[in-house]
Parts: C-alpha cells; structure tokens; sequence
C-alpha cells in the first residue's frame, strides 16, 4: 500500500523527491514483468535475515505471508502502485 504520498516508501520521508531521483526510480514498467523474481528474492532475503539471527522465525512468516499475498495481487492483477497519472 502507498502512502498518501503515493510512493511505498514515502512515509518515511519528507519534502519533495529531486526530478533526476524521480525519472532515475520510475521503475513501473520494468516491476510488472520482473514482479515474480522480486518476490522470490524478497522471501530469500527474508529467509537469509532470519538465519543470520536478525528476524524471527515469527517475523520472517509475517514477511513470507505478506509476500504471498504481493504475489497473489501481481498474478490476478489487482496489485495497485497509485502511479502518477500518464505512467503506464
């Protein structure tokens, strides 16, 4: 989910992104067909954090069911990235 920003990780931020930030990040197209690898890493990242002591088998589960519901939404497209109008 975005943040009122409409960046995922805008909640963490605050003030403008640089236009050259902007066109440099916009990565849309290039995440809808790369979506499925990107999950993939993303659980063995989290699998790795855990082994290495720095999550819990309970977080890494949180982490892992997230994941899978990501992967759900890409698949029967209803995964939604609020992105500005124009960007396809």
């Amino acid at each position: 989910m975005a943040s009122e920003s409409g960046k995922l990780w805008g909640g963490r931020f605050v003030g403008t992104v640089d236009p050259i930030m902007e066109k440099f990040n916009s990565s849309i197209t290039y995440d809808r067909q790369l979506w499925e690898v990107d999950v993939q890493g993303s659980k063995a990242y989290s699998r790795g954090l855990e082994k290495a002591g720095l999550l819990t088998k309970a977080e890494r589960d949180q982490i892992l069911q997230g994941l899978d519901k990501v992967a759900e939404e890409w698949a029967q497209g209803t995964f939604k990235l609020n992105p500005k109008p124009g960007v396809q």
